[in-house]
């Protein structure tokens, strides 16, 4: 239920996206945050026509912030690009306490494309608070070498006009384009980027060097770091290698001990410092889809994680809280550096920081609320 009168959350360990008050309230007023108070300017005052909640020493953090994910409980978004398929999204995503995200639809055919993008329009103009900030589009334009479990039949070389085509429908929904830069002509991937497209290479077999030519162009996002790109070795350091190195490229990682070892990550961390970023990348969320078979798609649960006939990873099955709970335990970070990597750093990664991703005055009252080490996390919307 939603609550658009005058708001009084106390006694929350606040955290921001960039700092942690200790104690602190939150004013709420008709869904946005009114003031954020710490310390000792907390009391308790209260007055008959405000509503109060109490939490008690509980923490408090922006709603979390996934940038990939493919499914809800029941339905794959690429399969069901509809109001069906994201309402399913949006309720699976808000018991993990994800409360803004990006629906993606992995390679399809063009019609598809067109669809969805008119689908994920038509539903934030007519569901505005569900959390969905556009789509991402993963593909089609791909290096075959590098599809993962993406349809050998779909995966193509674009045509400039079916990138105009995409953009003339998209420019407004489409949050994160995941392209193959090689697989592009420079002046398709210069119109895209002054048609105002966010790209992130992914899904690529560029080499190193191709890799820093690309980021000197304006690509400055990459798609779950380590996966289906070039790998790093020592005398050819590859896509991952260049990416690791480059200090402004932003580095979504999937944190499921599958998709990336521990170690691996923890070398991006020391790497990437406060670029690095968690999603979930998530084919389905909690693990009630064991097989999947969709055209010539499939995903089949395989020891907590979902992978292909032909072996290869068709997507993760964690959510945003299992990342948070995996980065403090597996990489060693604080809970307020991981609550950064799934709030305020993706929002600065897809360039809506001024919008969500905070606890500040302004912003949309969207919460999740846990208790140490981030068990019993909650969603709190107001």
């Amino acid at each position: 239920m939603k609550n658009t009168g005058p708001t009084l959350i106390r006694n929350a360990r606040i955290f921001t996206g960039d700092q942690v008050i200790e104690q602190g309230r939150i004013w709420v007023e008709n869904g946005r945050i009114k003031e954020v108070i710490s310390g000792s300017e907390v009391n308790n005052t209260t007055a008959d026509n405000i509503h109060v909640i109490e939490l008690q020493g509980k923490s408090l953090a922006p709603g979390l912030i996934d940038i990939q994910i493919n499914g809800g409980y029941q339905y794959y978004f690429s399969q069901h690009p509809d109001e069906k398929g994201l309402l399913d999204i949006t309720a699976a995503c808000r018991d993990f306490g994800t409360l803004h995200f990006l629906p993606t639809l992995i390679s399809s055919p063009q019609s598809v494309i067109l669809s969805a993008l008119k689908s994920v329009q038509q539903f934030k103009e007519q569901y505005p608070e569900t959390g969905v900030l556009g789509m991402h589009l993963e593909g089609p334009f791909f290096n075959p070498v590098k599809r993962g479990a993406h349809s050998p039949n779909i995966v193509r070389t674009p045509t400039d006009e079916e990138l105009e085509d995409i953009v003339k429908a998209g420019r407004d929904v489409i949050k994160i384009m995941t392209i193959a830069p090689e697989m592009f002509t420079d002046d398709q991937i210069r119109y895209l980027l002054d048609q105002g497209i966010l790209l992130s290479a992914g899904h690529s077999n560029m080499s190193y060097e191709q890799a820093h030519y690309y980021f000197d162009m304006g690509i400055d996002l990459i798609t779950h770091l380590y996966n289906a790109m070039s790998g790093f070795t020592h005398r050819a350091p590859g896509f991952a290698g260049a990416a690791l190195e480059r200090a402004a490229v932003w580095a979504p990682i999937v944190l499921d001990g599958h998709h990336v070892h521990f170690g691996a990550a923890r070398i991006a961390r020391q790497m990437k410092k406060d670029r690095l970023l968690l999603l979930s990348d998530s084919s389905f969320l909690g693990r009630r889809i064991e097989d999947f078979v969709w055209g010539d798609f499939d995903a089949k649960m395989i020891d907590g994680t979902y992978r292909n006939k032909e072996g290869n990873l068709a997507g993760a099955a964690i959510s945003m809280v299992e990342a948070l709970e995996n980065a403090v335990t597996h990489l060693g970070v604080t809970e307020k550096e991981a609550v950064e990597m799934a709030t305020s750093r993706p929002a600065l990664a897809i360039r809506m920081q001024d919008q969500i991703g905070y606890i500040k005055a302004g912003y949309p009252a969207r919460f999740c609320v846990f208790e140490a080490g981030f068990k019993n996390l909650e969603s709190l919307v107001l």
